[in-house]
């Protein structure tokens, strides 16, 4: 049985190898779908600046596959940070004037652009 099925395994591999050495590429026309369908979503918008990998690539988990362009974040960084600098002054110049007269200057007006300031701050800090 073991010496037929050599014969057997022999005379395929003598008689198939011609044609598996000068066999032509095989071309087939069809449709291919994902073993895995996948979304991906970022937890902030903005606009995709780099990616990382290309269609069809395999990913691992934890790999980073696209960037965000980081010009409109620091482009809000900076606008906050403006309006936080912006209110610390006003903020001082109310308070020096309530110091030299308390007439002109109201307590609330001043409570309310010191809490104004530390929106700004908070805000600020968030970016």
């Amino acid at each position: 049985m073991k010496a037929k099925f050599s014969l057997a395994v022999l005379g395929l591999l003598l008689w198939g190898a011609p044609f598996l050495v000068h066999a032509e590429p095989l071309v087939v026309t069809g449709i291919t779908e994902p073993i895995y369908d996948v979304t991906l979503s970022a937890s902030v918008p903005g606009i995709v600046g780099a990616w990382k990998f290309k269609e069809g690539d395999f990913v691992k988990k934890g790999e980073t596959i696209i960037e965000l362009d980081k010009k409109l974040e620091e482009l809000e960084a900076e606008r906050r940070k403006l309006a936080m600098d912006n209110r610390k002054q006003d903020r001082d110049n109310l308070q020096a004037l309530y110091k030299k007269s308390s007439i002109s200057v109201k307590k609330d007006e001043l409570e309310k652009v010191e809490t104004e300031y530390k929106i700004a701050v908070v805000e600020y800090e968030m970016a």
